[in-house]
């Protein structure tokens, strides 16, 4: 389970569409967040679906700790970063 977090990114690691719609300086933050949540969707689809799958209790506060991260990133990622971010989420760039 992957609680280590690689903070930021540049406009540059995009290419095509989603350039257009990065925000200045890039996704940052936002693009860490992205993927802690991903990483925390896994786990819980594994949860839900996997009967074989189990967690000891110091795996979980890590989990945990990794949920508490990912929010605090949403929180300290500029204005700019949550909007592009948030638009990119409710509409599908189009060409």
């Amino acid at each position: 389970m992957g609680a280590d977090v690689v903070r930021g990114d540049t406009k540059a690691n995009y290419s095509g569409e989603m350039a257009e719609f990065a925000p200045p300086g890039g996704f940052g933050l936002i693009a860490d967040f992205a993927a802690a949540v991903s990483e925390l969707q896994e786990l819980r689809h594994e949860a839900d679906y996997d009967p074989l799958f189990r967690i000891d209790a110091e795996e979980a506060k890590l989990v945990l700790k990794q949920a508490r991260t990912a929010v605090d990133l949403f929180r300290e990622s500029s204005e700019a970063q949550q909007k592009a971010f948030l638009f990119l989420l409710l509409f599908k760039p189009r060409g």
